[in-house]
């Protein structure tokens, strides 16, 4: 199996009896530009010097780091996360030396402690001299989460390259280029060259690596209405929006060239998120009068990226099942156990059990028995989230995607 190995490195985290993974606590529906499928903190004890990193889908995010030194030393100093995250974010698997911080203190034990995600994406990698071909289904659009360009390892664009070309493995060079390229558009083609991103190893032959996914995307022209849209049983997850111009070409029709020459007005926004995230369906005016005007004279538009994930709600002592497609798995976006109206699982029951609607707590129980997952079913009951509200007649509500298990794009060794 892909990450066999990751067990091994958690048996010997319990050996030091300071190990423990799981996946990160659910909290009130917030949703980012990624959705972590799980988080998962490892451990390695001296003695064994490799720590092994995977994700069984998705690519790898690493969010913190800490190593001990012995007799309680702590040194989790920002570089050590900096070189971790440069070797190893937007990988599906990686390996660190943790003799790269110094020698064991003999007779402690030396470790070196890792959080990191599985963040759902597309892996592409070009090598250099060609292109990456990014691409999404029609009336989707990509948002990228990562990219560099450089080398990490001695085995990825390695084929036919003499053994100079490909030795310094310690050549990232993260850069937002392709995320200004590319984000938005329904596919986008960006050569893997020194000319667009400059050349951080001179003598190296370098590769462009590229973490992505697709999501829903909707436009409205200045003056009209952005209308977004789920089906029953999934609400609206907005990942970025933008009010603004960030080309020439996108509602230009019979505009005058004066009014859409400013390509340069990019105006990140939250104002959809707040108004639209949770609902199945909502309507937003692309105006200055909601968002301000960024660039007086220039006309504008709003271009909005989100996602319809499912809504589950399950009444108190029934089971919540959660389901996803062949070759998909479950992600928790949220999940909450309470009451927060009156009227959800209402019926027959006595007003006094419907009349507290602030008894709503986060529970990470069913992210822990459902995300990675094709198919889950918990029962709703207070033995197993506890009880926040006794006399209270319950539900759980739960927020969840199903994302690929994805394959990394173009071979890593061409």
């Amino acid at each position: 199996m892909l990450c066999s190995g990751l067990s091994n490195t958690l048996l010997l985290a319990a050996t030091c009896l300071l190990a423990s993974s799981g996946v990160t606590r659910a909290k009130r529906f917030v949703p980012s530009t990624a959705t972590a499928i799980s988080s998962t903190r490892v451990i390695t004890c001296d003695g064994h010097l490799v720590q092994h990193l995977c994700c069984e889908s998705g690519v790898i995010v690493v969010e913190s780091v800490e190593h001990t030194c012995g007799d309680e030393e702590h040194c989790s100093q920002h570089h050590k996360l900096k070189a971790i995250k440069k070797s190893c974010d937007g990988k599906k698997t990686c390996d660190i030396d943790i003799q790269i911080f110094g020698t064991p203190v003999p007779g402690a034990c030396k470790y070196l402690d890792t959080t990191f995600a599985c963040f759902p994406a597309v892996h592409s990698t070009a090598c250099e001299g060609s292109n990456a071909n990014l691409r999404c289904d029609e009336g989707k659009a990509i948002v990228v989460y990562w990219a560099d360009y450089g080398r990490r390892d001695t085995t990825t664009c390695s084929q036919h390259r003499p053994t100079h070309e490909i030795q310094n493995a310690h050549c990232p060079n993260p850069t937002a280029k392709v995320a200004d390229s590319c984000n938005g558009k329904s596919s986008c083609i960006i050569e893997a060259s020194n000319s667009v991103f400059g050349d951080p190893c001179p003598g190296t032959y370098k590769y462009l690596e590229v973490a992505y996914d697709c999501e829903l995307h909707t436009v409205a022209c200045e003056g009209s209405q952005a209308n977004l849209h789920c089906d029953d049983g999934h609400v609206i997850a907005v990942h970025w929006a933008n009010y603004g111009r960030r080309d020439t070409t996108t509602c230009s029709y019979q505009r005058p060239e004066c009014e859409i020459q400013n390509a340069r007005c990019i105006n990140p926004t939250s104002k959809v998120a707040d108004s639209c995230n949770g609902k199945r369906s909502c309507i937003i005016e692309a105006s200055n009068s909601v968002f301000g005007d960024p660039c007086p004279g220039t006309y504008k538009y709003l271009e909005v990226a989100y996602d319809c994930p499912f809504h589950s709600i399950t009444c108190e002592h029934s089971y919540a099942n959660l389901h996803c497609d062949e070759g998909h798995v479950i992600v928790v976006l949220s999940a909450e156990y309470g009451r927060d109206d009156s009227t959800t699982c209402s019926y027959k029951r006595p007003p006094a059990q419907l009349s507290n609607t602030q008894c709503s707590i986060p529970t990470s129980k069913v992210a822990e028995s459902c995300n990675g997952r094709n198919s889950c079913s918990i029962k709703v009951r207070n033995s197993m989230f506890g009880d926040p509200c006794p006399g209270t007649y319950k539900y759980l509500e739960v927020v969840y995607t199903c994302e690929n298990v994805i394959e990394e794009e173009n071979p890593s060794n061409q």
